[in-house]
């Protein structure tokens, strides 16, 4: 049984709050990278790599959340029309 619209906002919701917990790491590691402090490396951008991925994952949702709204929409009209 398809997901609903909340279900998918609600899961969209989740992905982007650790989405931003993870942006955050990314942030943090390019300033202090760009700033040139002491023992930082490429290799520091690491704990912040899964917010492409899980930025990917809330978009998917976002878009499921929309065409979902829009089949619900569908549906009641078509059981207000018979």
């Amino acid at each position: 049984m398809p997901r609903s619209s909340r279900r998918h906002l609600l899961v969209f919701l989740i992905l982007l709050l650790f989405t931003l917990v993870f942006a955050g790491f990314l942030a943090v590691a390019a300033y202090y990278y760009f700033t040139g402090a002491e023992n930082v490396t490429i290799k520091s951008f690491a704990p912040g790599l899964p917010a492409v991925y899980l930025g990917f994952m809330a978009r998917k949702e976002w878009r499921g959340m929309q065409a979902m709204r829009k089949m619900e929409a569908r549906k009641r009209r078509l059981e207000s029309a018979q």
